[in-house]
Order: structure tokens, then C-alpha cells, then sequence
């Protein structure tokens, strides 16, 4: 069940919304075809140069792998 929850807070922005509410900034990095190292090469680049938050590019409801899922009868 956790598995679904965190699919479900990703894909709606929960999360986002949630960091945003609180004043944060965000930088949102899409990690679907990346390997962890490439992960963390993108997240110590970002720490390092602290750009302008930049978020809302990522939209997982168009993966129809995440679509598939959520929509699926939970067992």
C-alpha cells in the first residue's frame, strides 16, 4: 500500500504542492531514464549552482505506465 500512496502523491504533485505550501524551493529533476549516479551527478550540480527553483516540467500522469497503475484494482 505504501508503494501505491507514493505513486499517487507523485503523479498528483502532493508532494510539490506540499514543499511549495511550506515555502520551500524546489527543484524538480525527472529521474525516469537516469541511473542513480546520473541522479546524483544532477542533484550535486544543482546543490552546487543553487539555480532559480524550477519545477512543473514533470508530468506523470502522461506516462500511461502511471496511469496504468493507478488505475488498477488495489488487491
Amino acid at each position: 500500500m505504501q508503494r501505491r500512496a507514493n505513486v499517487e502523491a507523485e503523479s498528483t504533485d502532493l508532494i510539490l504542492l506540499e514543499a511549495l505550501a511550506a515555502g520551500l524551493r524546489v527543484w524538480e529533476i525527472d529521474t525516469t531514464h537516469r541511473s542513480p549516479s546520473e541522479t546524483a551527478h544532477a542533484v550535486d550540480q544543482l546543490l552546487r549552482r543553487r539555480p532559480p527553483p524550477s519545477f512543473g516540467e514533470v508530468d506523470w500522469l502522461a506516462d500511461p505506465r502511471v496511469t496504468d497503475y493507478l488505475l488498477r484494482r488495489t488487491r
